[in-house]
């Protein structure tokens, strides 16, 4: 019937303007590769930003030490020795770090 054929024919045109070409997801892709790149290439101002920082702050922090500690200071630096951790867990009290 003619009516069954008009709803098939809107629903294959419905369909069809669904569909995306090849060069719209072509052009989709390269958008979205431009966005990550973007991304990365902020994150990396972040971070350079971030380092900067810390290291003014670290300069700052130098600058106010008395002379005795500015050389303990670079005898540390010197060595390449770590503050992260300044004294051992306790055993006993179930912290335990192992060299493994």
């Amino acid at each position: 019937s003619t009516s069954a054929f008009s709803t098939k024919q809107w629903y294959q045109r419905r369909v069809r303007g669904l569909l995306l070409t090849e060069g719209e997801l072509q052009r989709m892709a390269k958008r979205a590769l431009a966005l990550v790149k973007e991304l990365v290439s902020a994150k990396q101002s972040m971070v350079a930003a971030k380092r900067t920082h810390e290291k003014n702050i670290a300069k700052n922090t130098i600058s106010t030490m008395s002379a005795a500690e500015k050389r303990h200071h670079e005898e540390r630096a010197a060595r390449g020795t770590s503050i992260w951790l300044t004294t051992l867990p306790l055993r006993e009290h179930g912290f335990v770090i192992n060299k493994q």
